[in-house]
């Protein structure tokens, strides 16, 4: 093994090692917060919302600790940079706001055509009454709700530091399977998406969350990569997905968040193999 090559691999170990301990770590703070709002929730008291709150920064504060403590304080400015990189193509702006909305509108008509389902919506009624609030609940649906706590951490520290040793796929792939790990206590906490799933029962929640956040995860790493690894773009994406899930609140029912899965696994796979030179390249940036 010449130099060059064993300077390579030791980048790799470092950087194996460096996610180890930043997803060990992200999981046990978080779960040590979350903890409290599960126990109160099976209580059945509703003084947990503030908790809730602060887990979805968890990723976030600790990828920031994590630059500093192995890169220093030039290299964390210039991660954090990434979260004002806001000029990229209109088409990714385009793909951004009509993927999610579009496939869960799709999923509304065919459930209603066959199964006569309802709409329902938690955000329309509020928009409906103050058109102008679709801002402010786009905002706090951003800086509240995750998506700004989140993506930091798991597209501008994680996916950054694994599109390094592996190729997009894989990346994409073990990143939203932790993400998903991530979010089990929000299964057991009351008013969370993934508890109005489980109430069809846990096992197959979990199974529709998991493919749900796999596909996710695909599509937030090509707009990651096709916008210059801007973490704004990831937590875009993250945001108009949690709002477009409020103003098309179908994934609740069982039949429709079938149709709404499969059509989003239908989805992702052809979008993977448009884009499967993005994918699968021939040779990895470096970690």
């Amino acid at each position: 093994m010449n130099k060059q090559n064993m300077i390579l691999e030791k980048k790799i170990k470092r950087t194996q090692r460096e996610l180890t301990f930043y997803f060990l770590a992200t999981l046990l703070i978080s779960w040590a917060v979350s903890l409290p709002a599960v126990i109160l929730s099976v209580r059945g008291n509703p003084d947990f919302n503030f908790l809730v709150k602060v887990n979805t920064y968890v990723p976030s504060l600790v990828a920031i600790f994590f630059v500093l403590r192995f890169s220093g304080k030039s290299e964390t400015i210039n991660a954090l940079k990434k979260i004002v990189r806001v000029r990229f193509n209109y088409k990714w702006y385009l793909f951004i706001f009509l993927l999610v909305p579009s496939l869960l509108l799709a999923a509304y008509f065919i459930s209603q055509l066959f199964f006569e389902t309802a709409f329902q919506s938690v955000l329309f009624p509020i928009i409906k009454e103050q058109p102008l609030s679709i801002v402010l609940v786009f905002v706090y649906l951003m800086f509240l709700e995750g998506p700004f706590g989140e993506e930091f951490g798991w597209r501008g520290f994680a996916l950054n530091k694994m599109l390094g040793i592996l190729n997009p796929i894989k990346a994409s792939l073990i990143l939203g399977f932790i993400w998903t790990i991530w979010h089990l206590p929000s299964f057991f906490i009351t008013g969370t998406i993934q508890n109005d799933l489980a109430k069809n029962g846990l096992l197959i929640a979990f199974l529709i969350y998991l493919i749900y956040t796999l596909s996710l995860s695909l599509f937030i790493t090509i707009v990651f990569i096709k916008t210059n690894r801007s973490v704004f773009a990831a937590i875009l994406f993250h945001t108009v997905a949690n709002f477009s899930h409020g103003l098309i609140t179908i994934i609740s029912e069982p039949i429709s968040a079938m149709i709404f899965i499969i059509l989003l696994v239908v989805s992702v796979c052809l979008f993977v193999w448009i884009q499967r030179k993005t994918f699968f390249p021939k040779s990895l940036s470096g970690p």
